[in-house]
């Protein structure tokens, strides 16, 4: 038997358009996608993917991301405008091997392995706090040039970390842990609502973080961190949700698992229809029917698999 021993089939948003105006009869064999109905079918298809961005897990969007904090500083902002600290890159790090004073550019290092120019470069300062700046080079494989001049003074076996990109857009965020950087020790932080939050009395006492909370905002997603900082021997790992990504061009595929076509397809097809006046008959029934369907079976896929626990609430027992 002979088969492709591919599995890469996708398609792009000219294709599902498409189909999708075949499935309702606005497209036959042989008619080539206009510039309106294209300039339609985009702007249906990006509704459908943000609508669906409201629900279920979305497994794939999930991503690990680090959020370096800083002394005597409690709130964190993501957003493309911000300079705090956080990435979903994957960290460089090494330790001075020797001394730096203020001022200098120079950092001598374990390695420069994985630093090269205009990543961002942290460095821990021997005050308690980061100092951040870029990476100009890395001229030998102990040594790192920075942009800027220290701030603080660095001695030897401080850590050194460096990133590419900072996270700029995040739709939600589920669990944090604080990671001890000499030993990568994880503790689970305890999550608080917003409104918990807002309600605590002192936001700056300054100890060793154990809850943070977050406030989702239009343009930037904001965290916040207690206990304040009190130095920066840990950073923050947080899971989170990315937004799906928009459908821009017409040779754009989906930000959706290849599993998730059928069903992408067939409810475009769905929203699309009364645009047309194909909102009604038999066909029309089936193809609702169908998208129904190809989606219930696209979030059967879309869970993680784990425990549930189900706990009483003591909240009616009277008389104990």
């Amino acid at each position: 038997m002979t088969t492709s021993n591919s599995t890469d089939y996708t398609i792009t948003a000219t294709e599902c358009i498409t189909m999708a105006l075949e499935e309702i009869g606005v497209m036959g064999e042989g008619d080539q996608l206009s510039s309106y109905n294209y300039g339609v079918g985009k702007g249906r298809l990006n509704l459908l993917l943000k609508d669906w961005q409201n629900f279920a897990e979305h497994l794939w969007v999930r991503q690990k991301a680090v959020l370096f904090l800083q002394k005597n500083q409690y709130s964190y902002e993501i957003s493309s405008t911000s300079t705090d600290n956080i990435t979903a890159d994957v960290l460089d790090s090494t330790t001075l091997t020797a001394a730096a004073a203020i001022g200098a550019t120079t950092l001598t290092v374990a390695s420069s392995t994985g630093f090269v120019a205009s990543d961002i470069i942290g460095i821990q300062l021997d005050s308690g706090s980061f100092f951040w700046s870029t990476v100009v080079s890395a001229p030998s494989a102990t040594s790192i040039l920075i942009a800027d001049a220290l701030t603080g003074a660095v001695g030897v076996g401080k850590y050194v970390f460096g990133y590419t990109n900072r996270l700029t857009t995040v739709f939600n965020a589920y669990s944090a842990t604080r990671r001890l950087i000499t030993s990568n020790i994880d503790i689970p932080l305890i999550y608080q609502s917003y409104t918990d939050y807002t309600n605590m009395p002192n936001k700056t006492n300054m100890g060793t973080p154990n809850m943070w909370s977050y406030d989702r905002q239009i343009d930037k997603f904001i965290i916040n961190i207690w206990q304040n900082p009190s130095d920066v021997s840990y950073y923050v790992n947080f899971v989170l949700d990315r937004k799906i990504q928009d459908i821009d061009t017409s040779i754009d595929n989906f930000d959706l698992p290849q599993e998730w076509s059928n069903a992408i397809m067939l409810n475009l097809a769905v929203a699309l229809a009364p645009a047309y006046g194909k909102a009604q008959g038999e066909n029309f029934q089936k193809t609702e029917k169908n998208a129904e369907a190809a989606l219930a079976r696209a979030l059967r896929n879309d869970n993680e698999l784990g425990s549930i626990y189900i706990i009483p609430s003591r909240s009616d027992i009277r008389g104990r």
